[in-house]
Parts: C-alpha cells; structure tokens; sequence
C-alpha cells in the first residue's frame, strides 16, 4: 500500500511541476495574452548564416521550444504568441523563428515569420 500512496503523490508533484512550467511560460498583462519569449527582430537580424554558433542562439533567444534532428542537422524552434483586446476586437500576433545548424553547430540556414 506505501508504495501505491508514493506513486499518487509522485503523480501529484510532477502534475503540480507541469502547471509551474506552463504558467512561467504564459502571461496575462492587462487584456494581452503571450506564450513563449519574444523573438526581438533585433537579435534575428544578429544571426549571421556560417558565423553564428548554436551556443550564440542559445545565449540571445534562451531554450528552443522545440528541438529536433533532421540529417544529422540540429534544428532549433522559436516560437512567440500574442493576443490582446476582448470578443471581435482581439489581435493576434505570432512569430517564429526556425533555426538550422550544421555538424560543426554553426547557423546554416534559418527562417523568420511575423504573423
């Protein structure tokens, strides 16, 4: 029986855990909605294909939200949501930013999207 209350109270911690990382990641300011970090067009406009190193990215936009290998290649995606205003009156905004890197960890290619 202990080990059936240690596994519902594991359950509840990791659930609590999970609510944390959701709410530390969507705000609410005053009638404006946001999911993730804003992807700033002045750091973009940093990265340099064949010069900006992974370790670089990682430094200016923080964790990726999602990460994935494509070939061998590294691939980092940004991810920002906006939404403000109420009923018909909302605006929505989005960006992201998809980024390649090659073997050595250095930009090969990216891909930046306002929405």
């Amino acid at each position: 029986m202990t080990k059936c209350i240690s596994s519902k109270v594991l359950r509840s911690v990791f659930a609590l855990f999970l609510l944390g990382v959701f709410v530390a990641c969507v705000s609410y300011t005053a009638g404006k909605v946001t999911a993730g970090f804003d992807i700033k067009e002045e750091i973009v406009n940093k990265i340099e294909k064949g010069k900006t190193t992974q370790q670089e990215i990682v430094q200016w936009l923080g964790v990726a939200s999602a990460e994935r290998t494509v070939d061998g290649k590294d691939q980092y995606f940004y991810e920002y949501r906006e939404a403000a205003g109420v009923g018909v009156g909302v605006s929505r905004k989005r960006k992201t930013l998809l980024v390649t890197f090659d073997e050595k960890k250095v930009v090969e290619d990216y891909a930046y999207k306002v929405a």
